[in-house]
């Protein structure tokens, strides 16, 4: 009975020893493949781990960083930045601390790093501050561009000549431009965010108007035009040019451009009411004209 006592105790360890391993390689499989780096760096600020997974962000080995200071890898401006991370991360234990800095590449370049320090001073296994790092330089740099396309937009919206108007899919006011403001008088305080009828639409008109902008949510349109009113009531007529945008089957928004047109149209008026008196005038004239 004892030797068999002995023999389960021995196959329960050999069971354990091969649970152990498998979980060390299953352990060590997710750190060598991890898409982030890995740091340990102690009371000191010396790293005293590193994952192979710095050598495809940063061009480092891991045996390359051991023992050095982790500051001798951050940009001199971001230092200030850095320590205050740690100091934080130093007074809450257990709770992540996250800093984005740029850190040094093994060929010169800087790349902006995101961590998230961990104080696990009190963790024998850890003794020191457990970081996970990883790289935000491509998203920095489409967040720039988006934000320089964004501005250089606007400034295109802001500085056209014609009057623009961006509608919602719900018929709310998105953006006017400061060209639309100044030909209706109305701010845009005034009108973002208001639905239809919206307050330039006329009475005798407000029909057709409302047909018109049915119809050119969903085909746009292109020199359609419109009779609409001022803040003070005056009365102008406009030409629009105008699309819906659609993403993903969906309307997003409606752009419009208006050009106003109300002195062309009195023009053309004008030049009408006079050809139909010099109609008359040669209709009902008593001598003979003829054009040779």
């Amino acid at each position: 009975q004892q030797f068999a006592t002995q023999k389960k105790l021995e196959e329960d360890l050999k069971q354990a020893e091969e649970t152990l391993k498998e979980s060390k390689e299953k352990y060590k499989t997710v750190i060598e493949n991890i898409s982030e780096i890995i740091q340990i760096v102690d009371s000191e600020g010396v790293i005293s781990y590193s994952s192979p997974s710095i050598q495809r962000i940063l061009g480092y080995k891991s045996e390359e960083v051991i023992g050095r200071p982790s500051v001798d890898f951050v940009h001199p401006d971001d230092l200030q930045k850095v320590s205050l991370g740690f100091e934080e991360a130093y007074k809450k234990p257990d709770k992540p601390t996250k800093v984005a800095c740029r850190c040094k590449h093994k060929n010169g370049t800087w790349l902006v790093i995101e961590g998230i320090s961990t104080n696990c001073l009190d963790k024998p296994s850890i003794n020191g501050f457990l970081s996970v790092m990883q790289d935000l330089t491509e998203r920095k740099q489409d967040d720039e561009a988006r934000h320089t396309s964004d501005g250089f937009s606007l400034s295109l919206l802001s500085n056209a000549p014609y009057p623009i108007l961006v509608i919602n899919a719900d018929s709310s006011i998105k953006y006017v431009n400061p060209a639309m403001e100044r030909l209706t008088g109305f701010s845009s305080a005034d009108i973002v965010g208001i639905k239809t009828p919206y307050p330039w639409w006329t009475e005798e008109t407000l029909q057709k108007t409302s047909r018109d902008l049915k119809q050119a949510f969903q085909k746009g349109a292109v020199q359609l035009e419109e009779l609409f009113q001022k803040k003070n009531g005056d009365r102008f007529q406009v030409e629009i040019t105008s699309r819906p945008v659609i993403q993903e089957g969906k309307l997003k928004y409606y752009l419009a451009m208006w050009v106003n047109i109300s002195q062309r149209k009195q023009a053309e008026d004008e030049l009408k009411s006079s050809e139909e008196r010099l109609k008359i005038m040669f209709e009902y004239a008593p001598d003979a004209y003829y054009l040779s």
